[in-house]
């Protein structure tokens, strides 16, 4: 969401808040979420921090977890669920 600016006349467009997904959080969008460096640091330290000397680890969202947000996942055609976050020694990997 953008930070708005209040000037004479009407409101201004200065930046966006800092939104993190992380791990545990369940993402439903149009869209792959981008990330700022800032942001993009945070998830990469979280991460780290979830794997805790493991080999790997896996975070998994089933589809039914959508009847959290609303009673019939059909109505979320379209958009991008992500199901499974897997962290290893090698790197992240989200799958959408």
């Amino acid at each position: 969401m953008p930070i708005e600016s209040i000037v004479s006349g009407g409101s201004e467009i200065v930046g966006r808040t800092f939104q993190l997904f992380l791990l545990g959080h369940k993402y439903l969008a149009t869209t792959v979420p981008t990330r700022s460096k800032k942001e993009l640091d945070a998830f990469r330290t979280h991460c780290w921090y979830q794997l805790q000397g493991r080999q790997e680890h896996h975070i998994e969202h089933l589809l039914s977890e959508l009847t959290e947000l609303c009673p019939d996942p059909i109505i979320f055609s379209g958009y991008l669920w992500k199901y499974c976050t897997s962290i290893n020694n090698d790197g992240i990997l989200e799958d959408y």
